[in-house]
């Protein structure tokens, strides 16, 4: 699953090659080449023309940029001879007679008729060169021995590039390259204070034969893959950085590549919560608005129903015969009486006196009248009394008003 995600992702968006030239005197000092590979485009982000101290490395190459490393100079054996049927033990010996392959490491580079070309470097030599890069915050994922990586150039940039470096040479290093094809022919040392070519044309670049190793060492990271070549040494602890670099930017990349599922995720479900909150909202208040409606709606009903209930207790409902009753008690007077005033269904006293709620007496007629004569009022109880609509007739009152020299009364009439 890792080497798949490794096939995926691009996990070297920036490097550093280093050219590392130790002296004479063991001083170290390079040539550092940044290049930037996005979306199938490589640019050169840096290239040095002149030695740059070690210590100065950090000035140029940020800390989490991967470094693949050229070593040159003192301390770096090389020689083409036949490996065939050979074990490193032996071809170490070749180079090196009675030396133990547990204290170097070899670098073959395949050359032309069937050779290889040995570069040799002793472990305590590379575990010095690493811990230097260590305690700047450099960190090396690759080690190549000399100029040899400038042969990625032959297979990443065509047969304009093979034309352009047929021969090459590199005077700080007194050695010379030649190439027939896309395979190493030649490997001649030289003084170094020969007069060479300076200038190569490798693409789209203009580059110094200085500038060659530490620009091949960059490219070796971005193409190795590619070209199939793997021209370096392996050392333990430069293979565990650079599982650990590739892991992190593995980490990294789909890190964010999760983040940013989970955030457009997110982003989505806030819409849905939005879009959902708001429907919400908007049926809220219609059902707050029915709710309303339907309250009002039943309050309106109970306010009928009361004034039914009122109505129907009141008997209102009923025809009221008010014409009906005053036309019969009419017909029943004697020409002697007098009637001031009637009430049909009259209020009940006991609202009257605040001992009940508004109610009437129903089927019921008070009639106030005056007469002259008290035997009217006798005759005409007693004509009531025989009528077929009424029930029962009642003298409430019977006054004299001496001023005014009439009778006054109250009769109430059930029917």
């Amino acid at each position: 699953m890792l080497e798949k995600l490794r096939n995926l992702l691009q996990l070297y968006p920036k490097v550093a090659g280093v050219e590392l030239y130790i002296g004479q005197d063991g001083n170290m000092e390079g040539y550092v080449s940044i290049l930037k590979y996005s979306k199938t485009v490589l640019s050169t982000i840096f290239t040095s023309n002149d030695l740059i101290p070690a210590d100065k490395f950090t000035e140029i190459i940020h800390k989490s940029t991967p470094v693949s490393l050229v070593i040159n100079g003192k301390g770096i054996m090389f020689r083409e001879l036949g490996t065939e049927g050979l074990d490193d033990q032996q071809i170490l010996n070749q180079v090196l007679p009675k030396v133990s392959i547990h204290d170097y490491y070899l670098q073959k580079t395949d050359a032309s008729d069937g050779k290889q070309v040995i570069a040799v470097i002793r472990k305590s030599l590379v575990t010095q060169i690493l811990q230097k890069f260590s305690e700047l915050g450099l960190k090396i994922i690759q080690i190549s021995l000399g100029p040899f990586v400038i042969q990625q150039f032959i297979f990443t940039h065509g047969a304009e590039t093979q034309q352009a470096l047929q021969q090459v040479s590199f005077a700080h290093a007194g050695v010379m390259l030649s190439f027939r094809g896309s395979k190493l022919h030649q490997v001649i040392t030289i003084p170094v204070d020969a007069k060479i070519q300076t200038s190569y044309k490798i693409g789209n670049e203009e580059l110094d034969s200085r500038q060659l190793p530490s620009y091949g060492a960059a490219i070796q990271i971005l193409f190795g893959n590619e070209t199939g070549l793997d021209i370096s040494i392996s050392s333990g602890r430069v293979l565990l950085n650079r599982e650990e670099y590739e892991n992190a930017q593995i980490f990294r990349k789909t890190g964010i590549g999760i983040l940013a599922f989970f955030l457009v995720l997110l982003l989505i479900n806030f819409l849905f919560l939005d879009y959902y909150d708001r429907q919400k909202s908007e049926l809220i208040n219609k059902n707050n608005f029915f709710q309303s409606q339907l309250d009002h709606t039943n309050y309106a009903k109970a306010k009928v129903e009361e004034r039914k209930r009122f109505i129907e207790n009141s008997g209102w409902g009923n025809p009221s015969m008010v014409s009906f009753y005053s036309d019969r008690l009419a017909k029943s007077m004697s020409p002697t009486l007098i009637l001031t005033s009637m009430e049909i269904n009259p209020v009940n006293k006991k609202y009257e006196e605040g001992k009940s709620n508004l109610t009437f007496d129903y089927n019921t007629i008070i009639v106030y009248g005056t007469c002259f004569n008290p035997r009217d009022i006798n005759d005409w109880q007693k004509s009531l009394s025989n009528s077929e609509w009424v029930k029962s007739v009642e003298l409430l009152n019977f006054m004299q008003d001496k001023e005014e020299k009439v009778n006054k009364f109250n009769l109430l009439i059930k029917y």
